[in-house]
């Protein structure tokens, strides 16, 4: 399994929102991360954070969530992944269960820390904001892909208070921000359910460290080591109790 260093900065905007890395160290030392569940976890309609079947690059506007959806890479020379960073991300065609549309990014030649997409809870176009889930016991998800991946939610303790949160980095190795909680997945190649659960969520050291409080959470994020040529499809996204 590749290691990479890791994600110790929010940076840049889009045209529309801004974006932020994943804090990400590496894969887990055995190899292995979660696999799939029997069977999805029961999400609410009020509570689907995104299903993509409107096409586009935003998560759906309701229960007070807000946000489009970003790819995010090291910026190694050779580097390619889809859709480009600051691109007008769409949904791709071939969801789960035969709908119509999922979130997917391709790409390889990251050599660094890697790449990945996520989307923020509370962006409506100018800044990060908080987006209380405490209600909720966590994250489901539909995936399939080629990779183990890092998926992970940024509270506002650990984002980089230059991008709406209250870190605020330092000089030395352990002081950056950045170091989002989150568990492993090990995707297949089919279609299969997973949920990120809240009091699972553990941050993986290398940063600033931080209870986890799903009041104030930032932003969802998924990503993939360096080294990996990478295929990575997410649908149905949704809060669930």
């Amino acid at each position: 399994m590749n290691t990479i260093v890791r994600v110790s900065k929010w940076f840049g905007f889009s045209l529309l929102f801004t974006i932020g890395l994943a804090g990400l160290s590496g894969c887990p030392s055995d190899g292995t991360g979660n696999g799939p569940l029997d069977e999805p976890v029961d999400v609410a309609d009020e509570n689907m954070i995104d299903d993509l079947e409107d096409g586009d690059g935003s998560i759906l506007e309701m229960g007070g969530r807000i946000g489009a959806w970003y790819t995010y890479n090291d910026g190694s020379s050779g580097g390619t992944q889809t859709p480009e960073e600051n691109s007008n991300f769409m949904g791709t065609a071939g969801g789960v269960d035969g709908s119509e549309f999922a979130a997917n990014t391709t790409g390889s030649g990251f050599s660094e820390w890697g790449a990945g997409m996520g989307f923020d809870f509370n962006n409506p176009g100018d800044t990060k904001g908080t987006y209380d889930a405490s209600g909720f016991t966590g994250i489901g998800f539909a995936a399939k892909g080629n990779a183990t991946v890092f998926v992970a939610v940024a509270i506002e303790a650990v984002t980089d208070e230059a991008y709406g949160g209250t870190c605020v980095p330092g000089e030395e190795e352990g002081e950056e921000c950045d170091d989002a909680h989150g568990a492993f997945f090990n995707l297949t190649e089919e279609w299969q359910p997973y949920a990120l659960v809240f009091d699972e969520a553990a941050q993986e050291g290398w940063g600033q460290a931080a209870d986890f409080d799903p009041a104030t959470i930032v932003s969802f994020q998924i990503g993939v080591a360096d080294g990996v040529d990478f295929d990575l499809w997410f649908d149905d996204l949704g809060l669930y109790e």
